[in-house]
């Protein structure tokens, strides 16, 4: 629906779409105050005209821009000008592509841009804060109301109109900031056809795979570990003997720490804890009560990953 209805892509439906992510990381390991001091900000992109199933290889995801985080978060305007102007160059005047004897004309044009929520509330221009105030960059939804209400037409949805009068808001009164959730214009709105609020969507790696996939898979052994269904130590046991297929050996769980019966989460990487999720009925299924209401919001957590993906 949105690619139908996209200003650009409604007329050039065979157009390259660049799918944009950014995502900072660590270059060295340091610790206590020197802890980010050499955070790296990295933006990539992927062509989403291509096959699925070529999209997550490492040979189809290309490195747009690469700079030091703290430069980013001060001077973003400026570091992504070059970026932004070679967008609206590919997208009026594209580019030619020959093919043997033939020239072809070739339009592109950003279609989506992704990352954490911190990172995409940055980019896009709204207040970084999740504890308090607006924490949302899709609704009007604040701290306190994400807790009272489940369903969508509970909240204002932040559509192209509502986020333009915020905009105007926050320019007569740098205090409606804190009023509507929003700091300021996204750079990427100065694309003509772009629009932040529709053109940053949540990013599966963050939200899914680090996030409630990890927290569900917890719960669900917390609880069967104390209903005395099984164990950790079993759970380890079935994991060291569970024969884990081609694609995913480099992604093999490592063992469950106990700690996680308390505070402590699900450690490893994101395809590591994907890899968990998914083999878990194998692993514990069979101790488990057909009945059991936390092992049916696991079996409603795959549905939903299953729709997701």
């Amino acid at each position: 629906m949105y690619f139908k209805e996209h200003p650009f892509f409604a007329k050039h439906p065979d157009a390259l779409r660049l799918h944009f992510y950014e995502d900072e990381f660590e270059v060295v390991n340091p610790l206590g105050s020197k802890r980010n001091k050499h955070k790296v900000c990295a933006i990539y992109y992927t062509v989403g005209n291509i096959d699925v199933k070529y999209r997550s290889q490492l040979k189809h995801i290309h490195l747009a821009l690469l700079v030091k985080h703290s430069m980013f978060k001060q001077h973003m305007d400026i570091i992504l000008k070059p970026l932004l102007d070679e967008l609206k160059l590919l997208s009026t005047d594209g580019f030619d592509l020959k093919f043997s004897d033939e020239t072809f004309k070739v339009f592109a044009a950003l279609a989506s841009i992704s990352g954490d929520n911190l990172s995409a509330h940055m980019i896009g221009g709204f207040t970084m804060s999740f504890n308090s105030g607006r924490i949302c960059r899709y609704c009007m939804a604040t701290h306190s109301s994400k807790n009272e209400f489940f369903c969508e037409d509970k909240f204002i949805l932040r559509t192209s109109a509502v986020h333009k009068y915020h905009l105007d808001s926050i320019k007569e009164n740098p205090n409606n900031t804190a009023i509507y959730g929003v700091e300021r214009i996204c750079p990427f709105d100065e694309l003509s056809y772009f629009d932040v609020t529709k053109g940053s969507p949540p990013d599966l790696m963050h939200d899914l795979l680090e996030g409630v996939i990890p927290l569900v898979v917890k719960l669900v052994l917390c609880k069967a570990h104390r209903d005395k269904h099984m164990t950790i130590q079993e759970v380890n046991a079935e994991l060291s003997q569970f024969s884990i297929g081609q694609n995913d050996r480099a992604n093999k769980p490592s063992q469950l720490s106990e700690k996680i019966l308390h505070n402590s989460n699900i450690s490893g990487s994101a395809s590591q804890k994907w890899c968990l999720f998914r083999i878990l009925p194998f692993l514990i299924a069979q101790r488990i009560p057909p009945c059991s209401k936390y092992w049916n919001v696991c079996l409603l957590c795959r549905e939903i990953t299953d729709i997701v993906n």
